[in-house]
């Protein structure tokens, strides 16, 4: 859906189809770690054992762009040894934002749900507002439900 024409009648038909919108999910969305896990591996990125450090960098890789913030203030804090320090600028180096594409699907969906309104839409913007507190996905729809909830 490339034309702005054709993603604004599909926003459209799920705002008219309103409950049967917010039970739409092709596929279960994959968790993602919250702040906490990533603290905890970031203490893992600390440890002598190599094998243990390597696999918490992978895990951090993994989470991309939600650990971001967090990588930058365990570099900036200082304490790293020269392995898990260079591990580390190698990460924040690699690590890039969501793909635009993938953001304004995430935004869209958002904003239709937002739109729809219905109870099931409003789970369902709970519960990705539940989701990890860095990512934009989580803010938007916190955003989103602050505004049905106002007067």
């Amino acid at each position: 859906m490339r034309d702005p024409k054709s993603a604004f009648e599909v926003m459209a038909e799920l705002v008219r189809s309103r409950d049967r919108a917010a039970r739409l999910r092709a596929r279960p969305a994959k968790a993602l770690p919250d702040g906490e896990r990533i603290e905890a591996l970031l203490a893992l990125a600390h440890d002598d054992d190599a094998v243990l450090r390597e696999k918490a960098v992978d895990a951090l890789a993994a989470a991309g762009e939600l650990a971001l913030p967090a990588l930058r203030r365990s570099l900036d804090a200082g304490g790293w040894k020269p392995p898990g320090r260079l591990a580390l600028e190698i990460l924040i180096d690699d690590v890039r934002p969501l793909p635009g594409h993938r953001a304004r699907l995430e935004a869209g969906a958002v904003e239709a749900l937002e739109r729809v309104g219905t109870p099931a839409a409003r789970r369902l913007l709970k519960d990705l507002a539940a989701g990890a507190s860095d990512a934009p996905l989580t803010k938007d729809a916190k955003a989103a439900l602050s505004r049905l909830e106002a007067p």
